[in-house]
């Protein structure tokens, strides 16, 4: 059995503090996930990281790509009323 990766192993990948870290280590403990040596786990945390849109539809990883994105831009562009 692989040992446990913790935070400070994802952020040293790249990560970003807050809630994809804690939902990528969730997922790790999955079983089909929890039998990965602990260098095939980082190559696919890496892999997410490197493209997070290429695995929205994937049903394990969606949620950890979703956090990886920026949030969509609500700014709102005026436009000049014509006179």
């Amino acid at each position: 059995m692989a040992t446990q990766l913790r935070g400070n192993d994802l952020r040293q990948l790249g990560f970003p503090e807050g809630r994809a870290i804690g939902l990528a280590l969730a997922q790790l403990q999955r079983k089909e996930f929890k039998r990965l040596s602990q260098t095939d786990q980082l190559a696919l945390l890496t892999t997410i990281l490197a493209s997070p849109s290429s695995f929205l539809t994937d049903l394990a990883w969606s949620h950890v790509a979703g956090a990886l994105l920026p949030p969509p831009s609500r700014h709102v562009e005026l436009v000049a009323r014509k006179e």
